[in-house]
């Protein structure tokens, strides 16, 4: 889970439309689903970068379709049912999961309102709860965020992939080997395939904060980026891709 801006809502979804739609949701008993208008549904997918909101797990992609979540359950609070803020994206296993909770009364994160590393961390690819109110525990709990099937064993072989390959890289050229004796073309190779992996961990990545959190804590990382450094290979776009990193980073 990591930090999501809420952008502007719909220009279609007007005061006068939304009034409208709420009123149509009440009139059928709580059972149209006005919220899954084709402009409302495409909006709230691009909030997470086509992720869900919750566990990161890439929507619309080996069965895992979007579903358009309501933050608060549009069953206990009817005049949400299409509020912008309220409607978020989400897998179907967060969704069932998480079902008609009172997220009122058993508060979990808010990712377009709160920082989640404030409330949760991982280790080893499991989440765990840091703050003391339950806010974390209960988005764990109430999300099902380490169910070992759906997300804690696809993040973690996703991880200690990325990781695995980076320390290879790493080894290879500053501690097995010395990248500054190859040839020139070669060292690029070297210095473009580590730049591909620092890139490939950003916010739009799928599971962007565990594997970010198992790079940056794993014990060569700092090492590495040293070594760049002293060897002259380090430039903005290596800049660039740490804030990027730092950015989804969700340790303890």
């Amino acid at each position: 889970m990591i930090k999501l801006a809420l952008s502007e809502k719909p220009i279609e979804l007007t005061q006068e439309e939304q009034n409208r739609l709420t009123q149509e949701f009440k009139d059928s008993g709580k059972k149209t689903t006005v919220y899954k208008k084709s402009y409302i549904e495409k909006a709230v997918k691009a909030l997470a970068y086509g992720k869900c909101c919750f566990s990161e797990i890439k929507l619309d992609t080996r069965s895992t379709y979007t579903e358009i979540e309501h933050f608060y359950p549009k069953d206990l609070y009817p005049d949400e049912v299409v509020r912008w803020g309220n409607l978020v994206p989400s897998s179907k296993k967060c969704n069932t999961s998480k079902s008609n909770t009172d997220t009122k009364k058993f508060p979990i994160i808010n990712p377009f309102e709160d920082n989640p590393r404030e409330y949760i961390f991982f280790l080893s690819g499991r989440l765990y709860s840091r703050d003391t109110e339950g806010i974390g525990q209960n988005t764990i709990d109430y999300c099902a965020l380490n169910d070992r099937h759906h997300f804690v064993t696809p993040r973690a072989i996703l991880s200690l992939l990325v990781v695995d390959d980076l320390e290879a890289i790493y080894r290879l050229n500053f501690i097995d080997g010395d990248i500054t004796q190859l040839s020139q073309r070669r060292q690029k190779n070297q210095i473009n395939r580590i730049k591909g992996y620092f890139a490939g961990i950003n916010r739009k990545a799928e599971f962007s904060a565990c594997t970010a959190t198992s790079v940056i804590d794993a014990p060569f990382f700092s090492d590495l980026i040293i070594a760049l450094k002293n060897n002259q290979f380090w430039d903005d776009e290596f800049e660039t891709s740490l804030q990027e990193i730092n950015f989804c980073y969700l340790g303890k």
